[in-house]
């Protein structure tokens, strides 16, 4: 009977040790997995801060025009997704004397999200702009990204 018991008990520490490596690996499966978004939340926040790309925003709509090229100077406007809202920011490019080289726009519900490279090198100064970008009827914020 003690054999019994003995063999019994082996197997029972085996099953739990086996039982507690599978729970282990999936605790650390689970970590590691956490930890990679976090790892993608970073990378995202980065590309946020330097090149103005938005990826799985809650409110806004996702808007990726790569890294801020060299030689050319980023502005994001976050407005509301309204008629005559991409001509009434262009304009303000376009009356300060400054030349739009590449420009997105994506909008998810009423809200929307345009970014501009500007020509630095231009005659007119983009910051000269950014006041009266910022007074225009919806727009929310203006950031001057580079």
């Amino acid at each position: 009977m003690d054999m019994v018991m003995s063999i019994a008990s082996a197997g029972l520490a085996m099953h739990t040790s086996r039982m507690m490596t599978d729970v282990n690996m999936a605790l650390m499966g689970k970590a590691l997995d956490l930890a990679e978004a976090q790892g993608e939340a970073v990378q995202e926040m980065m590309d946020y801060l330097e090149n103005g790309n938005i990826a799985n925003s809650v409110n806004y709509p996702a808007c990726d025009m790569g890294p801020v090229p060299d030689g050319l100077r980023r502005v994001a406007v976050l407005h509301a997704n309204v008629p005559n809202a991409i001509a009434r920011i262009t304009n303000v490019f376009g009356d300060a004397g400054v030349n739009i080289e590449n420009m997105t726009n994506k909008s998810r519900g009423e809200n929307a999200y345009t970014m501009l490279d500007l020509d630095a090198g231009t005659p007119g100064h983009p910051d000269d702009a950014i006041e009266r970008l910022s007074a225009i009827e919806g727009v929310r914020r203006v950031r001057v990204v580079k």
